[in-house]
């Protein structure tokens, strides 16, 4: 299970809306993935900021791009216990 999650955040890229694959689409994969590495071994789990890294590094879109360092900016500005994965993702979608 470890290696098809590696496989996935591997391969996932985010370039742009398609009719079948939003930011949604991208953030559920990874998501999946996270959870998949979790469920097999505290071994493979992923520290939030591992998480936050593994979905910049799929952004391949401009715009999304900025925003992900915008949230960065601003997920740097929280204590640190308070930088999650999900709070970057609230940050990033606003």
């Amino acid at each position: 299970m470890a290696s098809k999650a590696e496989s996935s955040m591997s391969t996932v890229v985010y370039t742009g809306e398609k009719p079948r694959f939003t930011i949604s689409t991208y953030f559920s994969i990874l998501s999946q993935a996270f959870q998949d590495k979790e469920d097999t071994g505290d071994e493979y789990k992923l520290s939030e900021a591992q998480k936050i890294e593994r979905f910049k590094n799929g952004l391949k879109m401009h715009k999304a791009i900025e925003t992900a360092i915008a949230a960065t900016k601003e997920l740097k500005s929280l204590p640190e216990d308070e930088r999650t994965f999900q709070r970057f993702l609230q940050h990033f979608q606003c």
